[in-house]
């Protein structure tokens, strides 16, 4: 086992990422959008212009060459790509297959380099001679000449480009240097212009005398007077050039669109196709100089974004001057827009032109899990009607997603992978492609243990809560795991990309002072990005505004990313509640929801449930749930709080007969309440509507909903539900849209109940649900001791409590504070007692974290 926290996170960020990496939904393509990054994939520069190349029908006579680490050399290109793609290779070489095999594809016989032996070196030069290909180079001494270089040899032209050579020199932003010119080369290859070079403050002695023999009618400078300054201009001006412009917005993005415009496009209802590329990262201008061909192909203007966002600028642009997009009610069966970006930005840019937003399709087991053969996987298409359209995963395609969403795989697998491909007809000639692949193999665990100190020897730990985004578990733990000065009292520990690190500490940096107690009503929760998180300590003193707060226990909400921590549990007077318990916040870090005493608007004062809208003042972006009847919602019996990660549902248990209309079944029930209005559905029912019979939840068995609030998971004794034979707990899962009630804790024939299982949770998306048993459910490998299962929707089971040499935990489930939670990639963070690894001697409560491949 690794003994380091540092090495531990190394270890568990590789384990994470066969699971996640490839996004749990698959691949995305939608007939309307050419995607040059696919989905959670990271190309090289190379590999990014060989991607354009492909997606552009030219049939060349020539192809360009670049060096793929700097861009100097192929920004000047543009004016060659009317007829002639850019790719780019090593250095040094040499060529890369794949950049080879695109070369024999296009036929030219001709290959040009740019740049000198320096930038693109003999051996690659060789390289291409002996495969066969005419090979001449275009360069000069500096970067200048090598740009006329390039101009020399394009058709004659009477105007020209003049960009920027280099950053500033005292620029923290190297990429400004090509920042301007993204979008120009589009323009220089649509138009025949050239694109000459000069540094800021002057204009560039080979730049002037090359401008001054052409006799140019025209320059347009690309950029404002910080790019290339007002004395160059003048000096153009100087030289007898009858017209100069600049091509210049606030910003990188404005002078995109700017560049747009000089090509007729005032906004995207002036053009059928838009290419987006990214205009921010240090390796933007591959992308955005290799779509230079694709751009005058199509004429589809280059516009620019971010790794992040699509910055205004650029969506005002897309959307045109329709209020539903420049693209929206057109035929959408040709492509209407490329991406070179990231795919979240690109689908904004999709629905900015009024493209219709693409279907959120999830699959359990998630794209990259282990299977075995004749497994089933289950497609959720959120209603959208779907067809298995082919991939060697499952015979007898193309055929309608079955009605229960299930699909079974060969039992006669050809090779260790297999692919599945889910098409989805959204109208107007649209198609939407998901593809997902996976790994044949027997299930398996790798669990770690997460709760150790610098030796890497079990502390102790409890209620761990797993993020969905991105790796980080949240937990508390009286046993110092990062060895900081602390009192003996509980703290709160996160454990993510940043390593191990401590939570509840002071504004001015030192440890707070934690609490005596930990409870299952108090347990942390964190955000899906893991950059917020709720916990409750006994710290009085924690609040970044200096707040002091002697009330006994207060909920706080830690910022992890910006590092402030702020007082959370207030009542509608500003003023900290009285016990406070069950907190749980939205994924932006919007809303919270928590229950405490304290005092509602209208003053009256109880246990109440309270909804906090963090992005107004306490006083008054503070309320209390309300009954079904309007009135106040006084002396809550409410337990398991759980907050939606879009903050708008609010699942709650409650044996109060007066929440819900008619509820006359005196017995604890769930509820979903819409947040926005106050409309509120009881869960705990059957197919048929029917409130459960017999008992239900206890405190110990906390509600958890997804992203959503389409799906619910809870524990109840019910015996009406779903399923037969009950007696004792089961979990379930409510769909809201669907009307089901679906028993996850089945027994050996898979319809009956387990009769003992609870602490349940769900995945945001509703793939995985979690939940702990001493009794063996179907499908799982029998064990000793509290279990912790991992079910995927398509009913698969997976024990996740598994040691190194296949040891289970052996307490029992009564033991207090046992709990599990899972995220979308199907990793569980649990604690439970029993040494699973070595390492686990200390005969207490612990937490691990465990990568379930497969199941």
């Amino acid at each position: 086992m690794l003994r380091r926290p540092t090495l531990l996170v190394a270890a568990l960020l590789l384990l994470v990422l066969p699971v996640v990496v490839a996004s749990a939904d698959g691949v995305t393509e939608v007939s309307d959008t050419l995607s040059v990054i696919k989905e959670g994939d990271v190309p090289s520069n190379a590999e990014v212009a060989v991607d354009l190349s492909q997606a552009t029908p030219l049939a060349p006579t020539r192809v360009l060459i670049g060096r793929d680490d700097v861009f100097v050399d192929s920004m000047t290109s543009g004016v060659l790509q009317s007829a002639s793609p850019l790719l780019l290779v090593p250095p040094e070489g040499p060529v890369p297959d794949f950049v080879m095999d695109e070369l024999s594809r296009l036929d030219a016989a001709r290959v040009t380099l740019l740049g000198g032996e320096a930038a693109v070196q003999p051996a690659v030069a060789d390289q291409l001679a002996d495969a066969g290909y005419a090979v001449d180079r275009k360069a000069g001494n500096s970067r200048f000449e090598t740009a006329i270089e390039i101009a020399e040899d394009a058709p004659p032209a009477t105007t020209a480009i003049l960009t920027r050579a280099f950053a500033h020199p005292d620029a923290t932003d190297e990429t400004q240097a090509f920042a301007d010119s993204l979008a120009a080369g589009g323009m220089a290859a649509e138009n025949g212009w050239p694109i000459l070079l000069t540094q800021t403050d002057v204009l560039s002695g080979p730049t002037a005398d090359y401008m001054a023999a052409k006799n140019y009618d025209r320059v347009l400078i690309m950029g404002g007077t910080a790019a290339i300054s007002q004395a160059v201009e003048d000096a153009v001006r100087d030289l007898g050039v009858p017209t100069i412009e600049r091509i210049s917005g606030p910003n990188r993005f404005g002078t995109g669109i700017e560049v747009a415009k000089e090509l007729g496009a005032d906004s995207a209802d002036d053009v059928d196709r838009v290419t987006l590329v990214d205009g921010q990262a240090s390796d933007a201008w591959a992308g955005g100089f290799a779509a230079a061909a694709h751009s005058a192909f199509f004429d589809a203007p280059i516009v620019l974004g971010t790794g992040d966002t699509l910055p205004a600028e650029t969506a005002a642009w897309l959307a045109g001057e329709g209020a539903t997009g420049a693209f929206a009610g057109i035929d959408q069966s040709q492509i209407r827009l490329t991406c070179v970006i990231d795919a979240d930005v690109c689908e904004s840019g999709r629905v900015e032109l009024g493209l219709p937003p693409t279907v959120p399709v999830a699959f359990a087991p998630p794209t990259g899990a282990t299977v075995a053969p004749g497994a089933t996987i289950a497609v959720n298409t959120n209603g959208s009607p779907a067809t298995v359209a082919g991939g060697t995963c499952v015979p007898g395609a193309p055929f309608p997603l079955p009605q229960d969403l299930q699909v079974t795989i060969t039992d006669q697998p050809e090779g260790p992978t297999c692919t599945l491909v889910v098409t989805i007809d959204l109208g107007n000639g649209l198609v939407q492609t998901e593809s997902v692949t996976y790994i044949f193999g027997e299930p398996s665990v790798v669990t770690t243990l997460l709760s150790v100190d610098g030796d890497g020897n079990a502390v102790g730990g409890s209620h761990p809560d797993i993020a969905e985004d991105a790796f980080g578990i949240v937990y508390e733990s009286a046993g110092n795991p990062t060895g900081e000065a602390l009192d003996a009292n509980i703290h709160l520990y996160v454990l993510d990309s940043g390593g191990h690190r401590l939570l509840d500490v002071r504004p001015d940096g030192t440890p707070g002072s934690g609490k005596s107690l930990s409870t299952d009503e108090d347990r942390p929760r964190i955000s899906a990005t893991g950059q917020f998180v709720v916990f409750t300590t006994g710290d009085p003193a924690l609040d970044a505004d200096g707040l002091i707060w002697v009330n006994g226990d207060n909920v706080y909400l830690r910022d992890i990313a910006n590092g402030v921590t702020r007082l959370l549990s207030v009542d509608a007077n500003g003023e900290a509640v009285s016990r406070p318990s069950y907190a749980d916040v939205s994924d932006d870090g919007t809303v919270a929801v928590y229950m405490g005493d304290g005092a509602s608007s209208t003053g009256t004062r109880s246990m109440q449930v309270f909804i906090r809208d963090l992005t107004l003042p306490a006083t008054s972006g503070v309320r209390v749930l309300a009954k079904a009847d309007g009135g106040a919602f006084t002396n809550a019996d409410a337990f398991g709080l759980d907050l939606s990660g879009d903050g708008e549902w609010l699942a709650l248990g409650t044996g109060r007969a007066d929440f819900f209309p008619d509820d006359n079944n005196a017995r604890a029930d769930f509820f979903l309440v819409r947040l926005a209005d106050g409309s509120v559905q009881r869960l705990s029912v059957n197919d048929n509507g029917e409130p459960a019979e017999g008992d239900t939840a206890t405190v110990d068995d906390m509600v958890a909903t997804t992203a959503d609030g389409v799906q619910t998971v809870f524990t109840s004794g019910a015996t009406n539900l779903a399923g037969t034979g009950g007696t004792s707990n089961d979990v379930f899962v409510r769909h809201v849209h669907d009307g089901t009630t679906t028993l996850i804790s089945r027994a050996d024939d898979a319809g009956t109940q387990l009769d003992g299982a609870g602490r349940a949770d769900i995945s945001d998306s509703g793939l995985f649900v979690t939940f702990l048993s001493d009794l063996v459910p179907s499908g799982a490998e029998a064990g000793t001791g509290c279990g912790v299962y991992r079910v995927t929707a398509g009913g698969a089971t997976l024990r996740m409590d598994v040691g190194e040499l296949g040891e289970t935990n052996d307490a029992a489930c009564s033991a207090s504070g046992q709990r599990a939670s899972v995220n979308s990639g199907g990793l569980v963070a649990y604690s439970v007692y029993g040494g699973l690894v070595p390492e686990d001697t200390n005969g207490a409560l612990d937490v691990y974290f465990a990568v379930g491949l497969g199941g």
